[in-house]
């Protein structure tokens, strides 16, 4: 896998964006599975499909995942990994690190390059 990380801050010097923004230019964010790693956000209420999925393990669909996304205010730790319906490995993770940037790791270069058009802080990460 290739991966970016994106580290876009706004005029305070914080991350001008969140994992919401960054699923918008996924594709087959909707059509995928995901795992959703341990998480540190917040929210002005905790996400209990995010709590309960972070200690099973268990996959989410893409839809739900959007919905949740949605719900934070900032992730501030931990990964998704999206999977093809069924599939064994991963085609893209996203990992937020410790609320200073976002590492996103793709099978495809067409979806990294996506994030460096869409983004403005968008650094190539050494191939894994």
């Amino acid at each position: 896998m290739r991966g970016v990380t994106i580290s876009d801050k706004d005029a305070r010097g914080v991350l001008a964006f969140d994992l919401r923004d960054i699923l918008k230019y996924l594709p087959n964010v909707a059509d995928s599975e995901w795992e959703v790693g341990r998480l540190e956000y917040v929210a002005a209420t905790p996400v209990e499909a995010f709590e309960r999925t972070s200690d099973t393990e268990e996959r989410i669909a893409g839809t739900d995942l959007i919905r949740l996304a949605n719900e934070i205010d900032q992730l501030v730790e931990g990964e998704v990994r999206g999977y093809p319906r069924g599939g064994r490995e991963p085609w893209v993770i996203v990992r937020a690190v410790d609320s200073t940037s976002f590492d996103v790791l793709a099978t495809r270069e067409d979806v990294l390059e996506a994030l460096r058009r869409n983004f403005a802080d968008v650094v190539d990460l050494p191939p894994q």
